[in-house]
């Protein structure tokens, strides 16, 4: 049963499925519809939606019973909620769906590496969890715009990287978590590959995290531990995007993922002959050298 707006609604599992809604002071049957398979029901924006089957969400005016719209997903289910206006929906096939809680209209769809698993929706973002441990955030107000949202988080430390760091920072922590290049530029819509790199070698021009002084500083005036790199290379022109790129695919099992780190930092640093000399090596299969040491990089 739920409780809104002075009413009470319940839905009776029979033969004949049926949603019912009650004054919730006198107790008067106020309307009833009958839809099969009924299993969960959520009250918001006016209207009582309601998941049928497996597939399938329904939308009643709350006053009158008044059927408002329904819509089919891929797959199975698994819960939904509504919040600021949008109706949130999760599935067996590893998406989360973004339906306008008024019309139906789809205006977002999400597809996740994980089955998610529960959503809530908390001051303009909404939260959902996922069965490999992963809590991600999205904008509402993109959303509810049919856009994606500006950028997403699945863990603390990004979290706190796009907290302090903005965008770039979160970048530099996914690539460590070992997103594909591909993968942030479109979660975090990078206009391009190049706004990308600018942004990391900005974070590279900041103070030293383990300097003296650190402790003293604001974080977001020093450079992510996360991002490493060579000064002596970067003197002789070779970029800290670059070179971070190149660690990345030396750290990537995934050999298509491992090329498009190393073709980008070959493309960042024409006149550096590592990522080249990378390429060859994935492309003939040899053992390729480890990345540099702690010690002979600046973090």
């Amino acid at each position: 049963m739920r409780v809104s707006g002075g009413l009470a609604y319940t839905i009776d599992l029979g033969d004949n499925d049926t949603l019912r809604a009650f004054d919730a002071k006198t107790g008067k049957l106020l309307w009833e519809v009958q839809a099969a398979s009924m299993m969960v029901l959520w009250i918001g924006d006016r209207a009582a939606h309601v998941r049928c089957g497996d597939r399938r969400l329904r939308a009643f005016d709350a006053t009158t019973g008044k059927p408002l719209w329904e819509v089919e997903t891929g797959s199975r289910i698994n819960t939904f909620e509504v919040h600021d206006g949008v109706v949130y929906a999760t599935s067996d096939d590893k998406y989360l769906h973004a339906f306008d809680a008024k019309t139906g209209k789809l205006l977002w769809d999400f597809e996740a590496a994980s089955l998610s698993c529960t959503t809530w929706g908390v001051d303009g973002v909404l939260y959902v969890s996922s069965d490999n441990n992963h809590l991600r955030a999205f904008d509402t107000s993109a959303i509810k715009q049919s856009a994606p949202p500006h950028v997403m988080w699945s863990s603390q430390t990004q979290f706190w990287s796009y907290v302090i760091w903005d965008k770039g920072g979160l970048a530099v922590r996914k690539i460590v978590d070992g997103f594909a290049l591909s993968q942030v530029l479109m979660y975090d819509h990078w206009q391009s590959k190049d706004a990308l790199a600018t942004a990391v070698d900005r974070l590279g021009g900041l103070g030293d995290w383990n300097g003296e002084e650190a402790l003293a500083q604001d974080p977001k005036t020093l450079c992510p531990p996360e991002l490493r790199f060579d000064e002596k290379l970067k003197e002789q022109g070779i970029r800290p995007s670059a070179q971070f790129y190149l660690q990345a695919a030396r750290r990537n099992d995934d050999p298509r993922e491992a090329e498009e780190y190393a073709r980008e930092a070959a493309r960042l640093a024409p006149k550096w002959d590592e990522p080249k000399e990378f390429l060859r090596a994935l492309a003939g299969k040899t053992v390729i050298k480890p990345v540099r040491r702690r010690s002979e990089s600046r973090r």
